[in-house]
C-alpha cells in the first residue's frame, strides 16, 4: 500500500474568509435595499437546515411542498 501524501483536515481559515466578506456584505445591504437584505435573511435561515439534513432531502421536501399546494 502506498503512503498517503495528502490527508484532508479541517478548514482553518473560516474566520478570515468571513471577515474578508463583511465589507462587501455591508455595502450590499446598505445600497441594495430590501430585496438583497431579504435574500441574505432567508439564506441565513435556510443554511442550518441544509447542513442538518442533506441538501437532497431539503430539495425533495421543497418540491413536495410545492406540489401539494
Amino acid at each position: 500500500m502506498a503512503s498517503v501524501r495528502f490527508a484532508p483536515s479541517a478548514f482553518r481559515w473560516n474566520g478570515r474568509v468571513g471577515v474578508a466578506l463583511l465589507p462587501s456584505l455591508t455595502v450590499l445591504a446598505g445600497f441594495g435595499g430590501p430585496v438583497p437584505c431579504g435574500v441574505m435573511l432567508v439564506g441565513a435561515m435556510v443554511r442550518p437546515r441544509t447542513q442538518a439534513l442533506s441538501v437532497d432531502t431539503c430539495v425533495c421536501r421543497a418540491l413536495a411542498n410545492q406540489y401539494n399546494q
